[in-house]
């Protein structure tokens, strides 16, 4: 495909020229500030090792002897911690293929810093610049700041050039990082003859985002063009929070993606690629596509599932037959290597896997496709932007019934229709026989438990008892067994022991190699001192420490949304028996109370009926996504859960 974009530049722009002059904001460039050299602490995060106060970028397309994009950029950095030193390495890789290559050059910076109250500054030189060979494509041009300390300010400057025929978009300008910024800026200066399309993504407000018509020398002579400016001041640090979608989801960035140009004659012609481009691409493509065509060594195999006859259990039993048979070698990539190898080998990567698995359904009759997608880490999938590079993994695709059934072989312990965390993506694009197409993905299976506590208060000994049983479901059993898988079972309840630190636990059971449903249950038994009060009162929580202990939404405000991935169900039944010489006073009251648009319930029922009191506690969170603007209603909706479940049961003795 990029092959494609190469071979129209570069026949039809070769010759323009332009001459864009290149004005990057000098002010103070070189002159140390002296309040940023006394700052101690950002003002922004005071946990921060280090706060940029500059983050700028200039666009131009520039030719002499080529058509190329310039970027000049000016950085400025504050170090305030030790650990923020390495912030002073800044490391800038460029692309080279066969023909070009991208380059820095006009690289300048200072190092500024006070000494006895008096600024001093150090100029970078050649000798704190370095150029090293990463690849046969890529090279890493590297800046290292001179005299860096603790409190030094580096400020630098450099220009990249990119050749169109490597890329004719300027890179992706994060206005986001790992520290926080007081300002972040891109301007592009867009001669008439080019259009770009911008695509913006996080959830923070720009301060800056207009496009401005000018006038630009270009191809030796002026023509229209437009300046586009977009800029974010006090921007926080990009830091993972409690069910945060991935951090490149979050992060506030803006891609520029050329989508056509103007020939001299006036006539525009487009070449932004098409899904139709991705499919031809995919489909033909050595290490994908062309994959499927070495798949006759499953034909021996495929025979043992010829007595299967529903679809559905057929779709079944080959998906657990290649779990079982071939490990995943955690590699993920779009990109297959021999599968004939793999399948010897008893390990593949997960595209080799679901390779493995789309094979082995066609060869017993049944429709299967490849799905393209992109994994959370990676990214949430942009469907305005057609290109290979955005997917870094494949799943298998069936449809029965009319409804789209995806899976991945890579997870074991995962069934058709679910897919791991990992893989979860909500947009797939499905390559079927003819054509591509897009398709959304939600998780129907649950993240779900419910838990059973019988109680015994032995008054003589002071102690009361219980009975526990949990049963995990659906995603927590998944989670649940790789833990079991990776650290063993007896570190699980070695766990458990500890967890529940102030009562003796005894009679440890764990199961779930033995359940039809795919679910862990545990059981144990547990007694601790009671809790005597005034009036030899008795009072306990009935969920011990098995409750809610406090909210994972605490803060006060939230910038990123609320992603559970799937729905949630809770369900806690617990039952206490008066004994003999005691009853329940005080009980709490049911309580009930929801999010809006059903997108979440919890229930706290108590019922006494003769000396027997039951509590039923019941969490459902139905939707997977909240918005940052509903972060105050699930901020209330938690902190009330942990609020009902920390509620004491009062057993008075009678007189």
């Amino acid at each position: 495909m990029m092959r494609f974009v190469k071979v129209v530049i570069l026949l039809i722009l070769i010759n323009l020229k332009i001459n864009v002059a290149q004005n990057m904001a000098k002010s103070g460039f070189g002159i140390a500030n002296i309040d940023e050299l006394k700052m101690q602490v950002s003002a922004l995060d005071s946990s921060a090792d280090a706060e940029i106060l500059i983050d700028k970028e200039q666009i131009m397309i520039v030719s002499s002897k080529q058509l190329m994009v310039k970027t000049v950029y000016h950085g400025k950095i504050k170090i305030l911690k030790k650990s923020g030193l390495d912030r002073g390495t800044i490391k800038l890789r460029c692309v080279v293929d066969e023909t070009d290559k991208e380059y820095i050059n006009n690289i300048k910076g200072f190092t500024h810093n006070l000494e006895n109250g008096t600024p001093v500054t150090t100029p970078l030189t050649d000798a704190s610049i370095f150029y090293e060979k990463l690849d046969e494509n890529n090279t890493i041009t590297k800046i290292i700041a001179p005299n860096l300390k603790v409190g030094s300010v580096f400020e630098y400057q450099y220009t990249r050039n990119t050749p169109f025929s490597i890329n004719p978009n300027p890179p992706l300008w994060r206005f986001q990082s790992s520290v926080p910024s007081r300002w972040s800026e891109v301007i592009a200066y867009i001669p008439a003859w080019f259009f770009y399309k911008t695509h913006h993504n996080g959830f923070l407000p720009f301060a800056i985002n207009e496009i401005k018509d000018t006038t630009l020398f270009f191809d030796e002579s002026y023509i229209p063009g437009v300046i586009c400016r977009y800029a974010i001041k006090d921007i926080p640090a990009l830091k993972e929070e409690i069910y945060t979608p991935s951090l490149k989801d979050c992060s506030a960035n803006l891609e520029f993606e050329l989508s056509g140009y103007q020939q001299r004659n006036g006539h525009v012609r487009y070449f932004s690629a098409t899904w139709k481009d991705v499919y031809r691409f995919l489909k033909t493509d050595e290490n994908f596509g062309e994959r499927l065509k070495n798949t006759a060594f499953f034909e021996p195999i495929a025979k043992q599932f010829q007595s299967i006859k529903d679809t559905l259990d057929l779709v079944n039993a080959i998906y657990k037959f290649i779990t079982k048979e071939v490990k995943w070698n955690g590699d993920l990539g779009l990109g297959a290597g021999s599968l004939y190898k793999a399948y010897e080998k008893k390990s593949a990567s997960g595209t080799e896997l679901n390779m493995m698995l789309v094979a082995l359904l066609r060869i017993c009759e049944v429709k299967a496709n490849m799905a393209a997608l992109s994994t959370r880490a990676n990214g949430k999938l942009n469907v305005n932007i057609a290109r290979t590079d955005r997917f870094n993994h494949a799943v298998a695709h069936v449809k029965i019934e009319g409804k789209d059934i995806f899976m991945d072989a890579s997870e074991k312990y995962a069934k058709p229709g679910m897919l791991p965390f990992y893989s979860a993506s909500n947009h797939i694009f499905i390559l079927e026989p003819d054509s591509g197409r897009m398709a959304n993905y939600k998780p129907k299976d649950k993240r779900w438990s419910l838990e059973t506590i019988n109680y015994t208060v032995d008054i003589a000994k002071n102690e009361l008892k219980a009975n526990y049983e949990i049963v995990h479901g659906g995603y927590e059993a998944i989670e649940l067994k790789t833990t079991i898988d990776e650290k063993g079972k007896d570190e699980l309840l070695k766990a458990i022991v500890q967890n529940n630190s102030d009562w003796q636990v005894e009679d440890l059971a764990l199961d779930y190699k033995n359940r039809d449903d795919g679910a862990v249950q545990i059981k144990y038994s547990f007694a601790g001192a009671l809790n005597q009060q005034a009036n030899n009162n008795l009072h306990f929580n009935p969920l011990h420490e098995l409750r809610l202990m406090k909210s994972p939404f605490e803060a006060q405000q939230r910038i990123y949304p609320i992603d559970f991935i799937t729905p949630i169900e809770k369900i806690s039944m617990i039952k206490i028996q008066a004994p003999d010489g005691y009853e329940f006073v005080d009980l709490p009251g049911s309580q009930s109370f929801a999010l809006p648009e059903k997108a979440g319930k919890f229930s706290y029922s108590v019922e006494l009926k003769d000396k027997e009191l039951n509590i039923r506690s019941h969490l459902t969170v139905s939707n997977t996504f909240f918005n940052p603007e509903q972060y105050d209603q699930m901020r209330e909706f938690f902190g009330l859960v942990v609020q009902n479940q920390a509620q004491l049961i009062v057993l008075k003795k009678l007189p």
